[in-house]
């Protein structure tokens, strides 16, 4: 019941909302040496790795890792190797609404795409395991330090990271935040004050 419920609310739900921002993106950058390339690679902690030069707005392609375990014995891994398994980045807008761009996903046999606003600039990245979430709750494991958690304390309280989606808090808290106003759960904070929080600050949204 839960999922046929998560299902209908992901129609009210655009790309924008669960996308991983920009500033949070992990990738290869194709300005380092071959050396530090191989370091990255040996730590990533994706399957999909976005591969740019200088800086994320630079993309050149997407990389699959699975694509280079078996050569990471057989080959040297260099800048050669990498551009020769790059594939074609994969755009959408930030508006598209989660069930069209799982249906994309689909059709594209693509699992990830780069998110850009109206002007084109690049402003996150979603991959199909995030729409499927939505869906049916967290079931993936994700490495490092979670940027969507929430801490239940013993006394009561909630303990969530700012950068939660508004959308994704709403589904697994059962509440009913408004999303017209912020993306995530620290946008609307300081979208309702004004202003940004002191310690201590208290506040009631709705």
């Amino acid at each position: 019941r839960r999922m046929l419920l998560n299902i209908l609310a992901l129609e009210e739900a655009r790309v924008e909302d669960i996308m991983v921002p920009r500033s949070e993106i992990s990738g290869i950058d194709m300005d380092d040496s071959a050396e530090e390339i191989t370091a990255t690679l040996a730590a990533f902690p994706y399957s999909r790795a976005l591969v740019y030069r200088g800086n994320v707005s630079q993309v050149l392609g997407t990389l699959n890792l699975r694509e280079l375990v078996n050569l990471r014995q057989a080959s040297k891994i260099d800048h050669a190797l990498i551009e020769k398994h790059l594939r074609k980045p994969y755009f959408i807008p930030d508006s598209t609404r989660l069930p069209q761009q799982l249906l994309l996903f689909q059709r594209q046999q693509r699992r990830m795409a780069l998110v850009v606003d109206e002007y084109g600039d690049l402003v996150g990245l979603i991959t199909v395991a995030d729409i499927l979430e939505e869906i049916v709750g967290d079931f993936t494991t994700t490495p490092g330090e979670d940027t969507r958690r929430i801490h239940h304390e013993t006394n009561g309280d909630v303990m969530v990271d700012g950068r939660i989606p508004v959308h994704s808090l709403n589904r697994r808290l059962e509440w009913d935040l408004p999303t017209d106003s912020a993306r995530t759960f620290s946008g609307l904070i300081v979208s309702t004050l004004e202003d940004l929080p002191t310690e201590g600050t208290e506040l009631t949204v709705d």
